[in-house]
């Protein structure tokens, strides 16, 4: 009863499942725990081998700036299972990387998981688009502007920017005017922003004329609180053999939303903060010393 054979989802589709035309060029978007926000793109092609393909992966990480790149091979299950692994030499980077996602069944979007480390603890989480001739977006920079901002530069990730580009076709919601595009690519543009004081706070959209990214950032007037992500997590395994296990936190800022009360459903999540981080016990009989054992920061 928990895990039939059989099931209706299965059975609409087998009927529809055909073989993964994957090959091509496709854009990345994904997030890293501490590391922040990961544009890129990844050229498959067939081995000749059926559902069996080579990749060959370029990332640009936002926050520190850093580029590397990874070659791999990959076959999909079914039609839709990807199942890949990476290497590459670059440094600070893993040496294998595997790669867990779910192809669409249009066959125009992937998503999943990219992940290393001795408990699979260390990943980014991805979603990939297939490349075309039309303009995509991606993303921004960052994941908030202050409401009265003047002179903000924000860039804009995509694909296909066209060469004659001009503010009208930007829109960044409302409350969010271009002033000026200060820098151009085909894949990434540079604008200067102003934002109304009396600007909506919450979350918006981001189009590059027919082009959306939906919920790209948010609008704050100032953050009213943070929490530490994850809440929890396992410090250990037990015994003596088995390897370290690491977690990655964040501290994550929010905005108490348009009904103007904070830790509520509306609360804006505006992304992971700068801080300083410490240890303490959490007393829970008399003479804890947990601390001592849990690990260091």
């Amino acid at each position: 009863k928990a895990f039939p054979l059989h099931t209706p989802e299965w059975a609409a589709w087998r009927a529809s499942m055909r073989a993964p035309k994957v090959s091509g060029r496709w854009v990345i978007s994904g997030t890293q725990l501490g590391r922040g926000r990961i544009y890129g793109e990844m050229n498959i092609e067939p081995t000749g081998v059926e559902d069996e393909f080579t990749t060959q992966t370029t990332l640009f990480y936002v926050q520190d700036g850093a580029r590397t790149t990874r070659s791999g091979r990959a076959l999909i299950y079914t039609g839709h299972a990807w199942r890949g692994r990476t290497e590459s030499k670059d440094a600070g980077q893993p040496n294998e990387l595997r790669e867990v996602m779910m192809v669409s069944r249009d066959q125009s979007q992937m998503e999943g998981r990219w992940f290393w480390g001795g408990y699979d603890e260390f990943g980014i989480d991805v979603t990939l688009r297939r490349a075309g001739n039309e303009t995509t977006v991606l993303g921004l920079d960052r994941a908030a502007l202050r409401t009265g901002a003047t002179g903000e530069r924000v860039r804009i990730f995509g694909d296909n920017f066209p060469a004659d580009l001009t503010v009208r076709d930007l829109d960044l919601g409302s409350g969010v005017t271009v002033k000026q595009i200060v820098e151009k690519t085909t894949n990434l543009v540079t604008v200067e922003v102003e934002v109304a004081k009396d600007a909506i706070l919450g979350r918006r959209d981001v189009a590059v004329r027919r082009s959306v990214a939906t919920a790209a950032f948010a609008v704050l007037d100032t953050v009213d609180y943070i929490k530490v992500s994850p809440e929890a997590a396992m410090a250990r395994l037990g015994g003596d053999t088995h390897p370290k296990g690491y977690q990655q936190f964040e501290a994550v800022a929010y905005n108490r939303g348009p009904d103007n009360k904070p830790k509520t459903a509306d609360d804006v999540s505006l992304g992971p903060v700068d801080v300083e981080w410490s240890v303490e016990e959490f007393l829970a009989v008399f003479g804890d010393d947990d601390k001592e054992f849990v690990g260091a920061l």
